[in-house]
């Protein structure tokens, strides 16, 4: 008699962890996808706003030297002057972005993944 109880108590305990296993591994898997969904729409903000970013500098990059064209009577000195810009930025960028860069990203990675 004492044998069966033992039994119904081990086939109900084998029960219950199942359970607990199923519902662990579903709330994993909502959770997970709430991050990645979560990501996915940092990530396409990100490039709406990038696109947008980039049209405004090539339309003002374009602008900016056709007027230092017009002051130095060269286009392709206005041009080669805005190149120049481009370049020295493009130095610091490479100098510092890492840092920057690493810090930001991290930032707001560890916010998605850690607040909820």
């Amino acid at each position: 008699m004492a044998f069966e109880e033992v039994n119904e108590e081990v086939d109900q305990l084998q029960k219950n962890a199942q359970e607990l296993i199923d519902s662990n591994l579903e709330f994993y898997k909502l959770k997970s996808f709430k991050i990645l969904m979560k990501s996915s729409g940092l990530i396409a903000k990100l490039l709406f706003v990038l696109f947008f970013v980039t049209l405004f500098v090539v339309f003002m990059s374009i602008a900016l030297a056709l007027y230092l064209g017009k002051i130095t009577e060269s286009n392709t000195t206005g041009f080669l002057i805005v190149g120049g810009i481009y370049f020295v930025l493009g130095f610091v960028a490479v100098v510092f972005k890492s840092k920057l860069l690493e810090r930001k990203l991290l930032r707001n990675f560890s916010e998605i993944f850690f607040n909820d």
